[in-house]
């Protein structure tokens, strides 16, 4: 699997605290931490992961909760989430705890 580090966007800094991957898994976006925040189960694909974070393409970025627990449909992965940025359609995440990422087998995109 190759290792994915692309420039930050111009003006701001790369604040990746360790190096993302190219995958392409989908995933789902359930069980919020706050009570009150709308109802998860939406479906979601993982663009790139990393044991720190990952980038996800959604529907609408809006409708996603600031927490989460992001559950790969393949049951390599589980982690509690919380959005750092979100455009349209993307969503970018980082975990309350780093994870262990065995990565081979992961779809490459």
């Amino acid at each position: 699997m190759s290792e994915i580090v692309p420039p930050a966007a111009p003006g701001r800094r790369d604040q990746r605290r360790a190096p993302r991957h190219l995958v392409f898994a989908t995933a789902k976006i359930v069980d919020p931490w706050s009570p009150g925040e709308p109802s998860a189960g939406a479906e979601c694909a993982i663009l790139n992961l990393s044991t720190s974070g990952a980038c996800l393409l959604v529907e609408n970025a809006g409708t996603v909760p600031e927490r989460f627990t992001l559950r790969a449909d393949s049951g390599r992965l589980e982690a509690r989430c919380t959005v750092v940025w979100r455009n349209r359609h993307h969503v970018g995440v980082t975990f309350e705890t780093p994870v262990s990422l065995p990565l081979d087998g992961w779809p490459v995109a």
